[in-house]
Parts: structure tokens; sequence; C-alpha cells
């Protein structure tokens, strides 16, 4: 993962350089890469592979929707 690990890149353009290369290994439309903040129990910012190198704010609760969902349990998951 040299891509992940590369110094010279902020944290938010190591997330979108991931997503661009998950989106491309699986043959993606898109991929989007939710941080989970614990003590809130929300997915407080997410990078997409089809947006700019910024981490963008959300607030999806833990437990909601298929992102929410896969955070709480701590499983993979399909729309």
């Amino acid at each position: 993962m040299r891509t992940a690990n590369s110094a010279t890149l902020s944290y938010a353009a190591r997330f979108a350089s991931l997503t661009r290369l998950i989106r491309k290994t699986l043959l993606l439309e898109s991929a989007t890469i939710y941080i989970l903040d614990v003590e809130r129990r929300m997915l407080s910012r997410k990078v997409s592979s089809s947006g700019t190198a910024k981490l963008s704010i959300c607030a999806i609760p833990s437990g909601e929707g298929v992102a929410g969902r896969c955070a709480s349990s701590g499983q993979p998951r399909s729309a």
C-alpha cells in the first residue's frame, strides 16, 4: 500500500488515493470511505473516489443506512 503510506500526502489525499485504488481494482463506479466518530457513534467524515481529495462532513448515525449498519456491525454490507 505505497499510496496509503506516502508521507508527502495529507491524510485526506491518502484516503482519496486509496478510494480511487479500491474503485479501480474492484471495477466499481465509485467508492467511499467513511470515518467513524466512536464517541458520537456517528460516521462524521467521508472521502469519495469521485470527489476532490478532501474529507467531507457527513452525519450518519451508527446503525442507520447501509454505511451506518456496516459501521455498527463491523461487517461489510452491500446496498
